[in-house]
């Protein structure tokens, strides 16, 4: 029997979810409409397997996903707005509160 490939139930399922919908987002009331589940239950579910809730999840990634074209050379605005911030000052203040660096010198350092 192989291994499960991630965290059983609501929690993993939201997580997948939250992963499919990197860029554009997706809201709670979707994502319970989606998964058959009570919005401040997905909440909690994820908070108690992930260790902590689902919007700072999705920006985590989305800070990943920036770091990773910013060490490719992409302009930082066209970045932004690529893995589904607004736009750059909305990348430069998560980036720099995860990073703790603004996005333009971590892609002159890199």
């Amino acid at each position: 029997m192989p291994a499960p490939s991630g965290p059983p139930g609501l929690a993993g399922e939201l997580r997948d979810l939250l992963d499919a919908r990197l860029v554009e987002g997706i809201t709670l009331r979707e994502a319970g409409r989606a998964l058959h589940a009570d919005p401040a239950h997905l909440v909690r579910s994820f908070g108690r397997e992930f260790g902590l809730p689902p919007h700072r999840y999705l920006v985590g990634r989305r800070v990943e996903a920036a770091r990773r074209r910013l060490l490719d050379g992409e302009p930082i605005a066209d970045v932004a707005t690529a893995v589904g911030f607004h736009d750059q000052s909305h990348l430069h203040r998560h980036f720099t509160r995860l990073l703790g660096v603004t996005p333009r010198k971590f892609a002159a350092g890199a």
